[in-house]
């Protein structure tokens, strides 16, 4: 008994649980686009499982069968594992619904997979991709603008005359120098005005005995 009990005790079985595994999901999709799902199959080596990926209409559950639009294919992980893909092409609104994987096992058990809600939305008319591009591009422009505006403004160089003021001095020194030397002759060429002599009286001097 002692030589089991330390045998089991030393060894770890992984019991492993027929279930599939999706996430719960609600995806909005433009008309026109493509959609792919996937949900994981745990098997545990149970290779006579049947199902795969199915959809709700009028309170029944339907199993899908590949389409030129729908494209249903399985991919095999390991012994244990197998991965269920499902693309929608060109995607209508009458793919809005519900969706989920389905299994039924060989022990006539079933499991399900969470509910993947597909919503087909309005597509982005051209017209209006076009528009909302020339708009980032404007804004784009508008906003560079100042930025290429000031790397100009730094490399190019400074050609903006600056006033001579050592020649403008000159200049008025040269003015002033020549009304200078014209008013010197001026003067110089101009007669004295005559100067006014006083006349003088003299009395002769008598001498009284």
């Amino acid at each position: 008994g002692t030589f089991f009990s330390v045998f089991f005790s030393g060894c770890k079985f992984e019991l492993c649980s027929p279930s599939v595994v999706a996430s719960r999901n609600k995806m909005f999709i433009p008309q026109s686009q493509n959609v792919s799902l996937s949900c994981d199959i745990h098997h545990c080596e149970d290779l006579g499982w049947k199902g795969g990926w199915g959809r709700h209409m009028e309170n029944k559950f339907t199993l899908l069968s590949s389409t030129p639009r729908h494209l249903l294919y399985n991919r095999t992980l390991n012994h244990q594992h197998t991965t269920l893909h499902m693309t929608i092409l060109n995607t209508s609104f009458l793919d809005s619904g519900m969706y989920q994987c389905r299994i039924s096992w060989t022990n006539g058990q079933s499991s399900n997979g969470h509910i993947t809600y597909i919503n087909i939305t309005e597509a982005i008319p051209k017209t209006g991709r076009k528009m909302l591009t020339r708009m980032l591009l404007c804004s784009g422009a508008v906003l560079c603008l100042p930025l290429v505006l000031g790397i100009l403004h730094c490399l190019s160089p400074n050609d903006t005359p600056t006033p001579d003021v050592t020649n403008a001095k000159l200049k008025t020194e040269v003015v002033y120098a020549a009304l200078a030397l014209e008013a010197a002759g001026r003067m110089s060429g101009r007669q004295p005005p005559p100067s006014t002599i006083y006349s003088s009286l003299q009395f002769p001097r008598q001498d009284t005995c």
